[in-house]
């Protein structure tokens, strides 16, 4: 299965929901499915992690394109579901709920 998580916060900034998607994210490689994380943290480059930073006040994880960014990552990887891990503010992956790529493609 394909697996696409959407989160703002992602790995090296720790807390709750980074640790929970990065540890989650590790779960679903190990029993054998492709899995992809969007994020609107900075970081360094990583294999199947796709950083959409833009330079905000306070390193907020926010992206003022990333509807569109998030589109093109769905249409070319074409995931099978998208997992969106959001809080009450969580900007960037509530444009992952808005967006999903195409009819039929499930998100959490």
């Amino acid at each position: 299965m394909r697996i696409l998580h959407v989160s703002d916060c992602y790995l090296p900034r720790l807390g709750g929901i980074e640790v929970q998607v990065a540890d989650l994210v590790r779960m679903q490689r190990e029993a054998g499915h492709t899995v992809e994380v969007a994020t609107a943290t900075g970081g360094e480059e990583l294999p199947q992690v796709h950083r959409m930073v833009a330079r905000m006040p306070f390193d907020l994880p926010v992206h003022p394109r990333g509807v569109g960014k998030l589109t093109r990552l769905m249409t070319s990887s074409r995931p099978d579901v998208v997992h969106v891990h959001a809080g009450a503010v969580s900007p960037f992956a509530w444009m992952g709920c808005a967006r999903p790529y195409g009819p039929g493609c499930p998100w959490w």
